[in-house]
């Protein structure tokens, strides 16, 4: 937009100029063809031919100031008129002499019999009346200029003392028969007021509206798919604690109700004598026998249910650097809220893994660390991510400065239903370590000697070296 402005006041410029330097244009040439009429009239009619028709000059040619004749008998009385007659009469063409800042000029013609010198007005030569500008208002400068002599037609009130890059000027000779010839100078500045600043401001302004629309967009986008991918890494891992819940009590009642049936069983055959009444013993070991076998039942049932078939994994090569910052990603609200500003070390890593697999136990991982971070003072709270390659192996290491891992605890801090915390349910990290079983890979977990804990995920690499 700047440009266009730019360009258009250029534009403007020039055209203007150029109809001004028409104008004098026009007129200069009038200025010789007066004295060749002259001339021309004295060698037809003789001076009396010259006084009739200089008798007329007032009226038709008002640029006229003065006229001079001389015959061949006279003199000039003045050198500088001898001399441009001289050269007039070798070049057989008038020569302007006498210029000033005034802008009054002379023209000399040498001819036989008579000699003449006139003195216009530049001035009064121009239509001023099809001038195409205001010459008191506008801000162009209009000058013509003779051996360093301007005649200032418009002075301008837009004129640099130093003209600028952005600054606008023409310099052209006048067309005019006779030499030397005047020079024609236009000049305009163009300063940073000029720009259409209402018009830049209203499209900043739009264009900044636009952005922050953009921008609120966006973020809202991102801020539903984090709480997507919040919600399908928070039913996930229900699913996989419900699994492992299931698979946990279907271990520990199968065997103690299969014994208790069995048991019952005898005790059936035992009360079978005389002694005791049959008939309700028979009916209650019935009853008992239906009850435990209902439970057994159900209990095979959820098992078979929510046990989790051995398929092995469909591995490909995973960036952890990516999965990391997808869990970042979706935890940093948890981030903002405790204060924390995660380290990043490392380097680009790619192993064998699953997908999503990688991605919840990074995220466990680290909603652990936060956790822990929880009962340190916000000042002080660290959160270090390492990522690098260990032989055949690459590793993605979560340390905190919280307050650890008590030593009792350490060993058993896989087992499920294990934890440390009174609201857990201990199942977080068993999920996370049959996870990273099922991968080929394993999970680490050790107290820092400078406090807090460090759980290191294992995986090999996808291209070892």
């Amino acid at each position: 937009m700047a440009r266009s402005s730019w360009l258009a006041a250029q534009d403007q410029f020039t055209s203007q100029a150029e109809k001004a330097l028409s104008l004098i244009e026009i007129r200069l040439p009038a200025s010789e063809a007066l004295l060749r009429t002259l001339a021309e009239a004295a060698r037809s009619g003789g001076p009396a031919a010259v006084n009739r028709l200089e008798a007329k000059l007032p009226q038709t040619h008002p640029q006229l100031v003065s006229l001079v004749k001389r015959d061949t008998d006279a003199s000039w009385g003045d050198e500088s008129l001898r001399v441009a007659e001289a050269a007039s009469e070798a070049g057989r063409g008038a020569v302007l002499t006498h210029w000033g800042a005034s802008g009054r000029y002379t023209l000399v013609l040498g001819a036989e019999p008579l000699s003449l010198a006139a003195t216009f007005d530049l001035r009064a030569s121009i239509p001023w009346a099809d001038w195409p500008m205001a010459r008191d208002q506008h801000p162009m400068r209009l000058s013509v200029e003779l051996d360093r002599q301007a005649l200032v037609l418009q002075e301008g009130w837009r004129v640099n003392l130093v003209p600028g890059h952005m600054d606008f000027s023409i310099s052209r000779p006048i067309a005019a028969p006779w030499t030397p010839a005047f020079r024609f100078e236009a000049r305009q500045s163009y300063d940073l007021e000029d720009l259409p600043w209402s018009k830049i401001l209203n499209l900043a302004l739009g264009a900044a509206l636009l952005l922050l629309a953009l921008r609120a967009f966006l973020r809202l986008r991102h801020d539903q798919e984090r709480a997507a991918e919040l919600l399908q890494i928070g039913n996930t891992g229900r699913l996989n604690s419900l699994a492992e819940l299931a698979s946990v009590l279907a271990h520990e009642l199968r065997a103690p109700l299969g014994t208790a049936l069995d048991a019952i069983r005898d005790s059936q055959g035992k009360l079978a004598g005389p002694v005791i009444r049959p008939v309700d013993a028979l009916a209650s070991n019935m009853l008992a026998e239906e009850e435990i076998s209902h439970a057994v039942n159900v209990v095979e049932r959820l098992h078979q249910v929510t046990q989790r078939p051995d398929v092995v994994l469909e591995l490909q090569p995973i960036n952890l650097n990516r999965a990391l910052a997808h869990a970042l990603d979706v935890l940093q609200p948890e981030l903002d809220r405790l204060h924390v500003t995660p380290h990043l070390s490392g380097k680009e890593v790619d192993v064998l893994a699953q997908p999503q697999a990688v991605q919840q136990i990074a995220y466990h991982l680290v909603m652990n660390a936060l956790q822990a971070l929880e009962s340190t003072p916000p000042p002080g709270r660290q959160l270090m991510l390492r990522i690098e390659a260990d032989g055949q192996v690459g590793r993605l290491s979560v340390q905190d400065n919280g307050p650890g891992i008590p030593y009792e605890a350490l060993a058993r801090v896989r087992e499920p239903f294990f934890t440390t915390r009174a609201d857990g349910l201990g199942l977080g990290l068993s999920v996370c370590d049959r996870l990273a079983t099922d991968m080929g890979g394993t999970i680490t977990v050790y107290n820092r000697n400078e406090g807090g804990a460090e759980f290191n995920l294992n995986l090999k690499l996808a291209d070892p070296r």
